[in-house]
């Protein structure tokens, strides 16, 4: 019996000193993991679109026959920080969660301008990826409401409804 304790406690410690060296030393593995995690929870599927000279990272959700619901981060965010608002919509719709170029997963160009007009020009360059075609509803939040912003200005065809928290930070 007393073996079996030793044995218990040994093995608990190892456990409790190899997570707290990860955390402690690692955090970005733990953060991933989280992230990842919430992702899973709230059924979003993380995706990629390569292209010339940038790779998309996205996360997409809900029935593909409903109405689309882009959301769009802010600056120096990702698609993480919608998480919760995709999970609560997409009962209803389709949602997508673009990182744009140089946030997140999302590859940084090389000659890559990041006013919100190029970024504006990239959202278009996202979509036609994604081969979108009817108007979308887009949800922005920060910068990412300047950029939709411009881009409804330059595609007003393409936008069904806007939503802007907090534009331009």
């Amino acid at each position: 019996m007393l073996k079996r304790v030793k044995f218990f406690i040994t093995t608990l410690l190892i456990i409790l000193i190899t997570t707290f060296t990860v955390y402690r030393f690692f955090p970005s593995v733990v953060q991933k993991a989280l992230t990842k995690k919430k992702f899973y929870d709230a059924h979003l599927k993380i995706k990629s679109i390569e292209l010339e000279d940038i790779t998309y990272s996205y996360a997409e959700g809900g029935e593909k026959n409903d109405e689309i619901i882009v959301l769009v981060h802010g600056f120096n965010s990702d698609k993480s920080t919608k998480i919760a608002y995709a999970k609560k919509l997409m009962d209803k719709y389709h949602v997508i969660l673009p990182d744009l170029p140089g946030h997140g997963q999302t590859t940084r160009p090389v000659n890559q301008k990041y006013d919100i007009y190029s970024l504006r020009d990239r959202l278009e360059e996202f979509m036609q990826a994604k081969k979108i075609d009817k108007p979308v509803t887009m949800i922005a939040s920060s910068m990412g409401g300047g950029i939709v912003t411009v881009y409804a200005h330059k595609y007003p065809q393409k936008i069904k409804k806007m939503i802007l928290i907090n534009p331009l930070g």
